[in-house]
């Protein structure tokens, strides 16, 4: 069977030929064994794994890349990746989730912030976090449309990385949120990551109170949405209540003219009174994510609104462009932990001249299952 010749045509496949005669003789034989009617082969057994060795190909390896060689080490599917979490979302909306998390993943490995790495190790840390052949080619070949990812000019195998304001802009980002954040990389590439991606972004708000209303209104994420995502990854909630020094015969004035929502009152045994009080946004947190430090936000942020100037006017008009000033959005923190914080927020009031709301909270004690906070009318602190 294995002396017939082999045309030429097929000659870089005799190995693979070969292979195929001598598994195909074996398992004739094996079966004829089974069934009571044994079959010599005719050279014996041995003949088979002699020929067998002697067509065994050598595995080849890239050489100099190892996993060990990885700039993250452990198991691959534990690695943290640092993402920014509206950034994730935008790309959601866009259809991109595969081209950001391709690029996410690069830019995790370049930790010395060249701004390029080596294609082999990028395609090795795809093998070890398992992503399909199929899918990381489309999610690579989506990052190459989007010029998040490019191919070196010299052609060293290498990639360049876009940078964090330019691939926000790319992906129609213009609100970067509080601060970064990190989730393993597995949560990055599994089919619910969008909820993990959610589950960061909650957790950068390091437990401060924050409506699902107003993260709609930030993110465009809707509540329902919102809702099903912190279910899915299993985000911790914690209500808050403000308690004020407003009798509770005046729950009817109060309700009238005020916008409170969840008004009540409650009885005060050590002032032996009924005061109202009212309802306050949650605080939520989860373990499947980590809030990092704020690092270049604001730096990034004034880049994006500066990248996205020149965007939308062209480039032909560069010196405009670089003498726009894109100014900083002036943020006031409602909800603070220590007088000190609550007094810097409202010099910071006074300075901007900007539009003050009604008044701040300060944190005044924790519950069992809830924590209790004392609204602070703005003209209530010295400076």
């Amino acid at each position: 069977m294995f002396d017939k010749a082999i045309p030429d045509n097929l000659k870089k496949y005799e190995l693979d030929i070969l292979a195929g005669f001598a598994a195909a003789r074996r398992r004739k034989i094996e079966y004829s064994q089974a069934w009571g009617y044994p079959e010599k082969p005719p050279a014996g057994p041995a003949a088979f794994a002699v020929l067998e060795k002697s067509i065994e190909r050598p595995i080849q390896e890239k050489p100099g890349i190892t996993s060990s060689d990885l700039k993250c080490p452990g198991p691959a599917s534990m690695q943290k990746i640092k993402i920014l979490p509206l950034v994730g979302m935008a790309a959601a909306r866009r259809g991109d989730g595969g081209a950001w998390r391709a690029w996410s993943l690069a830019k995790n490995l370049d930790k010395t912030g060249q701004g390029a790495i080596p294609l082999v190790e990028l395609e090795l840390l795809a093998r070890e976090l398992d992503i399909h052949k199929k899918t990381w080619r489309r999610w690579l070949a989506a990052a190459r449309r989007l010029t998040l990812v490019r191919d070196r000019m010299r052609g060293d195998g290498w990639i360049v990385l876009a940078g964090q304001a330019w691939a926000a802009v790319l992906l129609g980002c213009d609100y970067l949120g509080p601060r970064p954040a990190s989730i393993a990389a597995g949560d990055l590439i599994s089919e619910g990551w969008r909820a993990f991606i959610w589950a960061a972004y909650e957790q950068t708000h390091h437990e401060r109170p924050i409506s699902r209303r107003k993260q709609e209104q930030l993110t465009g994420v809707p509540e329902r949405t919102q809702r099903a995502y912190d279910s899915q990854v299993g985000v911790d909630r914690r209500p808050n209540y403000s308690l004020s020094d407003r009798p509770g015969d005046n729950l009817a004035a109060v309700a009238e003219f005020e916008d409170r929502p969840g008004l009540f009152k409650y009885y005060d045994k050590k002032r032996r009174r009924w005061w109202c009080a009212w309802r306050l946004p949650d605080c939520r947190s989860t373990t499947a994510a980590e809030s990092l430090q704020r690092g270049r936000s604001k730096k990034i942020a004034k880049q994006i609104k500066r990248l996205s100037y020149k965007r939308i006017n062209g480039l032909s008009i560069l010196g405009q462009a670089e003498s726009y000033d894109a100014g900083s959005v002036a943020t006031v923190r409602l909800f603070h932990r220590t007088g000190r914080q609550a007094r810097a927020a409202i010099r910071k009031l006074d300075k901007t001249g900007s539009k003050q709301p009604n008044e701040l909270y300060l944190f005044k004690q924790a519950g069992r299952s809830c924590d209790f906070w004392q609204p602070l009318p703005l003209g209530g602190i010295a400076a």
